[in-house]
């Protein structure tokens, strides 16, 4: 459960310029929306819990790890054992993208999705990340604050004045614009490395040893991948950690790419923490709808499932298999009470929301 004793006493001093956006809709209206997300939330967990929906979803979580752990396989072998840049090039990019792809999956396996599953990993219990970020702690920051209450100024760890795009909303100063654009281009190409230490700097104020945990996954994963692997590749050790190193970068920028157009679009909103009731419903189901979008991608949906990002943070257990179902029934209730629901395609967005931070930067 969320603790506004955890909320650093700065985030309670920003000033905010705008008219609070929760106004728009009536204590009467907000009951409504309550009743019938409720009413979806209740239907749709019924469906998630059939012997039949289980089935599948356990099918789809094995396939799907199959399937990048496959990439991953494929990718080592590129690096290690031949020579040439062709080789290089795609060693890095299935290494990257399976990193990103088995994050993703693992997002799903942490918020116990598939906690039905035969094998305890895809329970969530032994879940290994193959990024530089706890899985513990990433489970914990991200369920409980992220998703309690997302892009939430002070209460959301993974939003911060970093990546607060709407500077006429907290902002007043220059400096604080260019701040806030720079660590926007920082975030793009390292969202999950400074995620996980961002999470983990939340829950350190609670939890003293959570900077050792971080430290020995941090060791374990850097051995293994700049010392161990290399060494299994004898003369191509150089080429493998080169490889190993860019291919973090792709996940990376892969990640960043995808939440600068799900979260910090031209068109979402963030709250302060003094503008949101944790205790009310209808807010949580309103700032999820204000602070995400879904995009269009011609790519792996599965891989990516970005194209669902709303509906994900309404109802985070649905996996990705179901939650393109609940999205017809999302935009109904988004309709009857005039909520936001923000779709687009991925390079419009990304061009709308960049072209939006220098004109910020720029404003007087």
């Amino acid at each position: 459960m969320l603790d506004l004793a955890l909320v650093e006493p700065g985030f309670f001093k920003r000033r905010v310029k705008r008219p609070n956006p929760m106004n728009q809709w009536d204590e009467k209206t907000q009951e409504n929306i309550k009743n019938d997300f409720d009413a979806l939330r209740k239907e749709l967990l019924a469906e998630h819990n059939s012997e039949e929906c289980q089935k599948l979803d356990n099918a789809f979580v094995s396939e799907q790890y199959q399937k990048y752990k496959g990439h991953e396989k494929k990718g080592r072998e590129l690096l290690k054992g031949r020579f040439g840049p062709l080789t290089f090039f795609r060693g890095i990019y299935l290494l990257g993208l399976s990193r990103f792809a088995l994050f993703s999956l693992g997002h799903e396996v942490l918020h116990g999705t598939f906690r039905t599953h035969e094998d305890p990993m895809f329970q969530g219990r032994t879940w290994t990340n193959t990024l530089f970020i706890n899985d513990q702690h990433w489970k914990r920051g991200h369920n409980q604050g992220h998703h309690k209450a997302p892009g939430v100024f002070g209460l959301d760890p993974e939003s911060s004045p970093s990546n607060f795009r709407g500077s006429d909303d907290f902002y007043a100063e220059r400096g604080d614009r260019i701040v806030s654009l720079i660590s926007s281009y920082i975030l793009n190409f390292h969202t999950l490395f400074f995620i996980g230490i961002v999470e983990a700097k939340h829950l350190s104020l609670s939890d003293e040893n959570v900077w050792k945990e971080w430290w020995i996954t941090f060791k374990t994963l850097f051995k293994k991948e700049y010392f161990e692997y290399p060494k299994e590749a004898g003369i191509n050790a150089p080429r493998v950690v080169i490889g190993n190193f860019l291919s973090f970068i792709v996940a990376e920028v892969v990640s960043g790419f995808l939440g600068r157009t799900t979260h910090i679009r031209a068109d979402t909103t963030c709250l302060h923490v003094n503008e949101f009731d944790l205790k009310n419903r209808a807010h949580f189901y309103i700032v999820s709808l204000l602070n995400a979008g879904n995009i269009t991608l011609k790519s792996d949906r599965d891989l990516y499932g970005w194209d669902t990002h709303i509906e994900h943070h309404l109802f985070p257990f649905l996996s990705t298999r179901m939650l393109a179902k609940a999205g017809p029934r999302v935009k109904a209730i988004c309709e009857k009470y005039d909520l936001p629901y923000h779709e687009g395609d991925f390079w419009t967005v990304f061009k709308v929301a960049y072209i939006l931070d220098f004109k910020k930067l720029v404003t007087k």
